[in-house]
């Protein structure tokens, strides 16, 4: 009968309402690391996960993680550029169409309409 009771326990800890993917993704990942980490201590860890450990300890992952971060804000700044360049052209149309309206040119707008 305890083993019943124990497998009710671990069904109630499990059934946790997550509010969104991400936290139930958060929770599993952090499920993981725990597992793995004791297994670590308890000497009992495969192979692939002490590899893993170790490749997470060096240099060459640090700068690897350092340059995904700099690739990152490198394609931010390729995309906030690209937004600001047409906000540009925006401006330069504006303003080449008030200098014809102000030299009494018609101008026509982007639907083909005259402007007067």
């Amino acid at each position: 009968m305890a083993r019943k009771k124990e497998s009710v326990n671990k069904s109630t800890e499990t059934d946790i309402n997550y509010v969104s993917p991400e936290a139930y993704n958060n929770e599993m990942v952090s499920l993981a690391m725990d597992l793995s980490r004791q297994r670590l201590k308890d000497g009992t860890a495969s192979p692939s996960e002490i590899t893993h450990w170790l490749r997470m300890g060096t240099k060459k992952y640090e700068l690897e993680l350092e340059m995904l971060k700099s690739q990152h804000k490198l394609t931010e700044a390729k995309t906030e550029a690209i937004e600001n360049g047409e906000d540009i052209k925006q401006l330069y149309e504006d303003a080449i169409s008030a200098i014809r309206r102000y030299q009494g040119e018609d101008t026509e707008d982007i639907s083909g309409d005259t402007v007067i």
